[in-house]
């Protein structure tokens, strides 16, 4: 990763986090916790100006370093930016033809291209590939109901992933063989690990303060059995409709 990319990197997981909760603290603290516009514009200001400048700069430089990780790290960055400009009003397709975020757009469409991946932010950018430092992951907020969905997101991915490498181990051996038991076994356990964990979550998350929060930038997915939702916030060119996630 070239410096560049590194401090992006490094201001998604400080200073990028640090607003998106002040701001979410901000709306859950109206009447209308529904509300994102008017409200704490000094801040939105701030994220956009450095986000933008992060943006630009890698823009400009036109090289992630590192290969595949390096540049799947920065489009899932950008991916969160631009998401969360859209979650906070800064940004709206309904009241724009084109992305107002030329730089950001521009970055994905380099990061995606450079490595084959429509310039898209993937649920792999907070579970499977979400690299954690010192313990800490990436994530849009420091709210204990968003990290707890995404703890429990990437654990039942995790778990569904064991059960379909043990599943396709099978398909040398055949069905019919004795010791497809073993594997059997190791998918029916894995796939109990995955209804633990939708259990866990059902009980524990707080639906409310989550999908206020991380509605506004998710869009509904199946996830661990369960009808739930990920983050896949979709980045357009900058000829086209702003950066937007389904709410």
């Amino acid at each position: 990763m070239s410096p560049t990319a590194a401090a992006f990197d490094h201001w998604i997981r400080t200073a990028f986090v640090e607003m998106n909760t002040a701001l979410e603290e901000l709306y859950f603290a109206q009447d209308d916790r529904a509300n994102a516009e008017g409200i704490g514009d000094d801040i939105k200001a701030t994220l956009r100006a450095e986000g933008d400048a992060h943006a630009e700069a890698l823009a400009r430089e036109g090289n992630t370093g590192g290969g595949f990780e390096s540049a799947f790290a920065v489009l899932g960055n950008v991916g969160l930016y631009m998401a969360a400009l859209r979650r906070h009003e800064v940004t709206n397709p309904a009241r724009e033809t084109r992305s107002p975020l030329l730089a950001a757009s521009s970055l994905a469409l380099q990061a995606g291209a450079s490595i084959g991946m429509a310039p898209r932010f993937a649920t792999a950018h907070l579970a499977t590939r979400n690299r954690a430092i010192d313990g800490v992951r990436k994530s849009f907020t420091t709210l204990a109901d968003e990290f707890l969905f995404i703890d429990e997101n990437a654990r039942a991915i995790l778990g569904m992933q064991r059960a379909a490498d043990a599943l396709h181990r099978i398909l040398p051996l055949d069905i019919s063989n004795p010791v497809a038991d073993v594997l059997l076994e190791a998918a029916a356990a894995a796939l109990r690990d995955v209804i633990a964990i939708n259990a866990r979550l059902f009980a524990s998350l707080d639906t409310d303060r989550f999908f206020l929060a991380c509605g506004p930038i998710t869009s509904r997915t199946a996830s661990a059995g369960r009808s739930s939702a990920a983050p896949t916030p979709v980045i357009f060119p900058a000829s086209t409709s702003s950066t937007c996630c389904s709410a």
